[in-house]
């Protein structure tokens, strides 16, 4: 009963239906309330129910060791409650220092304190809401590790003991690396023209695009996606993982999600839709033309660009405030991808980049 009960609260930490989908990808389950692994259920302490409360179990676990607020409680429903004391956290991984145990069948206690390569915890961001650590952050950095490590059950077991964490990770493009190259991405517009982010109901042609191409386990990135999740449902609806990057128009948790895996080179698709027309400075212009030429060149990704052409002029304007057009027509595009390592076609008004054979 009381399992049936744990399961109604299930809900998601992050309201981002994105960053939902990136967890699930890399195979990260959590809810709002605790984190279950292997049929054992861990609670921060701020979060644990009533009903695990209220049981002789619990209260005979606290009277041998208080609570504090980085400790942790596991659950096995029947079978067994413990207090998890970890060390005060000074990083993400705390490591586990003692354990206090009760056996629900047996009505014993037990003891164990670590000492040498102790165990950690990774994704403890998701142990409950009041954890005391940027949520965020920790969740990202969870992720990036997963992504360089993969889904190797020998991996994971190993890598569940501070020592061998310490020996894996050292060989690792380091996190604090990953973040600085995230914060250097980002253009510095004059204009934003975030406004320009108006396909509610139709889809940009570049992503409609995908439809002519394998997209099963895909991952697509949206350089420039705008507000709204109507490409992120084709994508999904095609079977792909859908990665939306827009400093204007997506939080900033959402853009470092999906830089992550930018940085990490696991990238099958680039779509650009109507971004480089927007931006003023020639040199920006250029820069992610570059950044995508490389992308391409690296990992064999196929980027697909669109751009509006406006009067063809060639004369930039604003056209509104904070809105800019530069009036290009699309030639003036095709020539910023000219280079020897890729191959440049239209169609449709896609321009379609692929690395050269």
């Amino acid at each position: 009963m009381l399992l049936n009960l744990l399961c109604t609260h299930m809900g998601f930490l992050f309201d981002s239906t994105q960053v939902q989908d990136v967890a699930k990808h890399l195979g990260i389950d959590f809810d709002e309330c605790f984190k279950e692994i292997g049929g054992a259920f861990y609670y921060h302490v701020s979060s644990i129910p009533s009903e695990i409360k209220d049981s002789d179990g619990y209260l005979e676990v606290l009277s041998r060791a208080p609570m504090k607020v980085f400790d942790v409680l596991k659950y096995i429903p029947d079978k067994q409650i413990s207090l998890i004391v970890v060390n005060d956290l000074k990083s993400h991984e705390p490591v586990v220092k003692q354990t206090f145990n009760y056996n629900l069948v047996t009505k014993t206690c037990s003891h164990r304190e670590f000492r040498k390569n102790p165990p950690v915890y990774h994704h403890f961001w998701s142990f409950g809401l009041s954890t005391p650590i940027d949520r965020e952050l920790s969740f990202i950095r969870s992720l990036w590790w997963k992504l360089q490590l993969g889904s190797s059950r020998q991996i994971s077991s190993t890598i569940g003991f501070r020592d061998n964490w310490l020996k894996f990770t050292s060989s690792l493009l380091g996190f604090d690396d990953l973040l600085t190259r995230i914060d250097s991405f980002v253009p510095k517009q004059s204009c934003t023209s975030k406004k320009t982010s108006i396909n509610s109901n139709k889809l940009p042609k570049g992503i409609s695009a995908l439809s002519d191409l394998p997209m099963g386990g895909k991952i697509v990135f949206d350089y420039g996606c705008g507000r709204f999740l109507n490409s992120r449902q084709f994508v999904s609806d095609l079977g792909g993982l859908y990665l939306g990057f827009d400093p204007f128009n997506r939080t900033s948790f959402e853009n470092q999600v999906s830089l992550m895996y930018w940085f990490s080179g696991r990238v099958d698709y680039i779509v650009c839709s109507n971004v480089l027309n927007v931006i003023s400075e020639d040199d920006l212009v250029q820069d992610i033309c570059t950044k995508v030429l490389d992308k391409v060149v690296e990992c064999g990704a196929v980027a697909l660009f669109t751009v509006y052409e406006g009067n063809k002029s060639g004369i930039g304007r604003l056209v509104r405030d904070d809105q800019y057009q530069r009036n290009e027509p699309l030639g003036c595009y095709l020539a910023r991808f000219m280079r020897n390592d890729v191959t440049v076609s239209v169609k449709s008004s896609v321009i379609i980049i692929k690395k050269a054979p």
